[in-house]
Formats: C-alpha cells, sequence, structure tokens
C-alpha cells in the first residue's frame, strides 16, 4: 500500500510538472514544433540516468520517483501522437525532427545523468 501512495503522489507531481513545462514551452517557443514535449522527454531521461548512477535512496522513495514523478513527468505517448500529427498535417521532416531530436537528446541525457550520478 506505500509504494501505491507514493507512485501516486509521484504521477501526480509529474504530471503536473509536464503541464507546467509544456505550457510554458508553448508560450516560449510557439506550437509549430512540440518542443515541450521534447524538453520534458530530455529531462526526464536525464533525471532517470542520475537515480540509476547513484542508487541511494530508500526503495519506497526509489519508486515514488522513478514509477511516478518520472513515470507521470515523461511523455512518450504524447510524443508519439506530436510525431504523427506533424506526419499527418504534411510536415514529414519535422515529424522526422521531432523523433531524431527526442530519441538522441534522451539517450545523450540518461547517458550524461548516469555519469553525474555515478560521481555523487
Amino acid at each position: 500500500m506505500q509504494q501505491l501512495l507514493c507512485v501516486a503522489a509521484g504521477g501526480a507531481l509529474g504530471a503536473s510538472l509536464r503541464f507546467g513545462l509544456c505550457a510554458l514551452a508553448h508560450m516560449l517557443w510557439g506550437q509549430g514544433f512540440p518542443y515541450g514535449t521534447l524538453l520534458v522527454n530530455t529531462i526526464g531521461g536525464f533525471a532517470i540516468g542520475m537515480l540509476a548512477g547513484g542508487g541511494r535512496f530508500h526503495p519506497l522513495t526509489h519508486t515514488g520517483i522513478v514509477v511516478g514523478l518520472l513515470g507521470g513527468f515523461t511523455t512518450f505517448s504524447s510524443f508519439s501522437w506530436d510525431t504523427l500529427s506533424l506526419a499527418l498535417d504534411g510536415s514529414a521532416m519535422r515529424a522526422l525532427a521531432n523523433v531524431l531530436a527526442n530519441v538522441l537528446l534522451a539517450l545523450l541525457a540518461v547517458w550524461g545523468g548516469l555519469h553525474i550520478g555515478r560521481s555523487l
């Protein structure tokens, strides 16, 4: 039951953070490209890399952060929808740019987070 509560609390916080960050990105950079989703996926990848590298959390805290907060924060389903929407709107190059940017930046962020987490 404690794990469920940690996941639920983390998920609510993660989803709220995602909503706010995506809204901010929309205000700052417009809606021609899904910058908010890209930003969220990159930050989420970095954070999970740091957590995997550090491993110094109580198991309940780790579950709440990784499964709850980051699960609610990262947006792979949103990424998929954004990419498909760009493609269906006739923007195949923007759809491809979105896929490449999200995958490459997220992998780089996980790698960077892992190395920083291991050094802490």
